[in-house]
This record gives C-alpha cells, structure tokens and sequence, in this order.
C-alpha cells in the first residue's frame, strides 16, 4: 500500500505528454514489430536520395521547373539528376555546321547549381523517332554521334574533363511504349557501341550504360540485347530499367494460326513489391551475361505512368514510394524517382488544380504526398537496424534513430484492370479498397539508457495531402495566388513532439496507421 504523495506522483506521471499522446494498451495489436537490438547495424546505401528525374531537357529550362528543383534540393538533398531525352535534335539546331549549345549549357548549370551531378538519357524524343513499314524505329545513327560528338566537345570546353568524368551516360534501345514499337536489337547495339567508344575517347572515366530501360521489354528482347553486347568486349559501367507497376495479361495460344500471341494489354499490379520482384527477375536473366553484374539502376519509379488516375495525387502516392524505397534497399544501387514536376505534362492537363499527373510537385508547385515522404527520408542516416514488409529502422550516429512504418493502400482488384480510363477527382478513391486502420505494438530492446527527444510525422488524408485538402474546398478548377500561398504553408505533416524514456533498455509505443 502506497502513501498518498506516491499515488499523487503516479497520476502525474500518467498525465505527462508521453501518456497523453501514446498511452499504455487501448486497443488489440494486429501486428507487433519487435527489434532485439537497437546498436545492431550495418551500413547501407541511402537509395532514398541518391537519382531525381527532372524529365526532359526542354521542360528543365522553365523557370518553375527551377525553382521547384530549388525547393527539392533544399529539402531532399538528391546527388545525382537525371534528364531524359536529351537528344532532341530540336534544341540543337545549326548554324555554319555548329550546334547550338545554349539550351544544354543552361540545363547543367541548372544542376549544378543546385548541387545535383548531371546523369544523361542520351535517347529521342517519341515525335522524332522515326518509324519504318515493318512497325520498327529507325535511328539515324551518323546524326545521333554527330550530335552527341559536338555535345562531348562542348562538355570538354565549358566544365572539364574531371568535372564531366563525374557524369553518367545513359544508353537506351529507343521504344514507343503506347503503341509497343521498339527499336531493333541489332541496330540498337551499333549505335550503342559506337557511342560507347566516343564518350570514352573524350572522357575515359565518365560511367556509361543504360541498355535496358523499359521495365516492360520482353526478356527475349533483353537477352538478344546482352547476346549481341558479349562479342564486343564491352562492359558497362551500370545497367538501369524503369518500373511502373503495370503487368501485362497472360499470353494465350490460337489454335486457328498454331501459335502463341501477347495480349499487348497492361493492368495495374496487386503485387505490392512488383518492383522488386521485377529487379531481382532481371538480376536472375543478367547472370549468363556477366561474372559480376554491374552497378544496378532502377532509374524511373513512379506509381503510375498514364494521366488522370490520380494515384501520384493520393496518399497512395507516399504509401507507394515508402514501401518501395524499403523493399529496394539492398536490391540496387540507385533509384530514381519519376518525376520532380507535373509540369512537364501541362499539354495533357486537363486544367484542373491537380491532374492524375506523376510528379512530387504539381504544376503549381504544391508538394505532395510522396514529396513530403521523400523530405523525412532525406533525413535518414545511412546504418540499417531493421526493415519489414512495411516498416524500417535506421541509425545515425550516437543514439539517434529513424523509425518509419506505413499502411498501404491496395489499388481495387477491379480498378486494376480499368485504370487505363480518366476518372473525375470526386471518384479518385474509388480505385482503392476500403481503408483498414492498421495497429502496431512496437518493441525496441537494447537501447543506451535515458530519455529520448521523440519527433513524430505523421501523413494521411488530413495532413499532408494536398489533393483531400483540394477536395475539402470542393474541387476548384481555378486557385488564386492567395488560395495557393494558403496551400503551401498548410499541406503538411502532422508534427508531434515530446520525451520518452527507457525502461531496463527497452522501449515500447503504440501507433494506429491510418
């Protein structure tokens, strides 16, 4: 039996913000995640912030793609920034027999600028790309190297051998995904080895690869590829593929015409790890190739690639890109997020605030989701204590952590199959199962004794999601810059702070995701 002071001191304690905020058991834990061993870790590459995709270089020169990327530095702090396209014979037009560098020199010294190392596409763009009666793409290879010898040159001059030395060169077979039109393997693999030879004569340390792409290319195709590169003696510095969580539906066999056809038809995925299911299919068709193989990229990852679905608009989109980021940790050596901007997709919008478009910003430059998710991470330190299905622990130095954990959002297996169709905003959840609130027991074991400064973000459908609070106003097609301005500074996590201390090295906390 305790004297009265005790039972005073008690119900304090009970009343402090750690209780107040995250009290003992009130609710039946569906899962718990236990980690035996808070100093346990290894050090892992932070994939987090390593590539950002800018799109392509025309849409890099609009001063609010500039000031966005401003934005994206200051708070994600991404090395590298990938421009696709870079090949447009449009923004290089000649006079006297030279090309005009300007639109080039003002992209690179946009990244520079803002402290992002320049990673190349050297591909076409689609309305270029020339097609032949077979329904095969034609490359001009003389005026692609002759292009691509006079960008080199103008490299060598304008920021030095050691500086461009530093780049990455991305090579792709050329492809028309809509219309599943693709470049051939043969001609593919002349002019990648000619531009192989060319970029190393002028830069003997710059990395060079690409080769696949299009997470979407039959592997038949992949091996053709890989098979005609072993003769050549060349091995690239990396491969990379783009994934976009589409599959195809199942071959079926004609009994009329005695042979196998493709669908050509995509649907949206249930398998929430599709991309590293993808990665680690592709690793397993790369090893006949190589003794080791190189440096893996997964340069494009987005949830969606089509227009007017919303899912890059949702909270699916931070769901999207967390699960992802931790299932990737490990599986490649760099992962780009796709893309920066709405922006560059202004032509098809559709006029509306936001647009079913896959950027981290829209065109407005409000962040979403998947911006303020990747922004957290930023701050992640690069020793990996534990991850999950759906959760990840990560240490920095001293006694500092980062626990992230989220709930998922399914896409609906019907929506699956009709996500090919624009839908109204007001139908945007529609396309997703029916939200479960997850709860969590978490356990850490063997912490430093103390008390630990707790900060907590939390992003869902009231905080942080710039379309819910676009949807609470009622759908407006046009903002004014004061509406704009008020959802800069409001579209945020939730920010929680207070003290929590050890017991006997341990430490427990609920949490129901939403």
């Amino acid at each position: 039996e305790l004297p009265p002071a005790s039972y005073q001191q008690i119900l304090e304690s009970y009343g402090a913000p750690e209780y107040a905020l995250l009290s003992q058991v009130q609710f039946p834990s569906q899962e718990i995640i236990r980690i035996p061993d808070m100093h346990k870790a290894a050090l892992t590459l932070p994939i987090w912030k390593t590539l950002l995709n800018l799109g392509p270089m025309s849409h890099l020169l609009k001063r609010d793609i500039e000031k966005q990327l401003g934005q994206v530095q200051e708070t994600m702090a991404f090395t590298y920034g990938r421009i696709e396209k870079v090949m447009d014979y449009s923004l290089f037009g000649k006079d006297r027999g030279a090309h005009f560098f300007m639109d080039f020199d003002r992209a690179i010294n946009s990244l520079q600028g803002h402290h992002l190392i320049p990673y190349l596409e050297l591909s076409l763009p689609d309305d270029l790309l020339e097609v032949s009666e077979s329904k095969t793409i034609i490359v001009d290879s003389d005026q692609y190297l002759s292009l691509l010898e006079a960008m080199l040159t103008r490299s060598a001059n304008m920021y030095g051998m050691d500086e461009v030395d530093s780049w990455y060169f991305e090579i792709n077979p050329q492809r028309i995904l809509s219309s599943r039109i693709f470049e051939p393997a043969q001609s593919f693999l002349l002019r990648f080895t000619a531009a192989y030879r060319l970029i190393r004569k002028f830069f003997p340390n710059a990395k060079i690869g690409g080769l696949l792409q299009d997470g979407l290319l039959p592997d038949d195709r992949i091996r053709e590829i890989l098979t005609l590169l072993q003769p050549t003696g060349i091995t690239p510095d990396f491969l990379c593929i783009g994934i976009f969580p589409y599959e195809e539906l199942p071959s079926y066999y004609d009994p009329d015409a005695r042979i196998t056809r493709t669908t050509g038809k995509l649907f949206y995925t249930r398998d929430k790890s599709y991309a590293k299911h993808r990665v680690q299919a592709f690793r397993q068709a790369l090893e006949p190739f190589f003794g080791t193989i190189p440096p893996f990229h997964l340069s494009c990852l987005a949830c969606d690639i089509f227009h007017g679905q919303y899912l890059s608009d949702t909270c699916y989109q931070s769901t999207f890109f967390f699960h992802n980021t931790v299932d990737l940790i490990g599986e490649v050596d760099m992962l780009g997020y796709y893309q920066m901007s709405d922006i560059p997709s202004m032509a098809d919008s559709n006029g509306a605030f936001m647009d079913g478009c896959n950027g981290l910003f829209n065109k407005y430059g409000i962040r979403k989701p998947g911006s303020i998710l990747l922004s957290i991470f930023s701050k992640c330190r690069n020793y990996l204590v534990q991850k999950g299905e759906d959760f990840v622990v990560l240490k920095g130095s001293v006694d500092r952590y980062m626990i992230g954990m989220c709930n998922y959002i399914y896409v609906s297996e019907y929506s699956g199959y009709t996500l090919h169709n624009q839908i109204p905003p007001e139908d945007a959840y529609k396309i997703f199962e029916s939200p479960k609130t997850k709860n969590i027991e978490l356990e850490l074991h063997n912490m430093t004794e103390g008390t630990y400064h707790i900060i907590l973000y939390q992003i869902n459908r009231k905080h942080g999601s710039a379309f819910d609070e676009w949807a609470r106003n009622g759908y407006p097609e046009w903002l004014s810059k004061d509406d704009l301005d008020y959802l800069r500074h409001t579209v945020q996590p939730l920010r929680t702070l207070y003290k929590k201390s050890t017991s006997n090295g341990s430490m427990q906390f609920q949490f129901q995701l939403e």
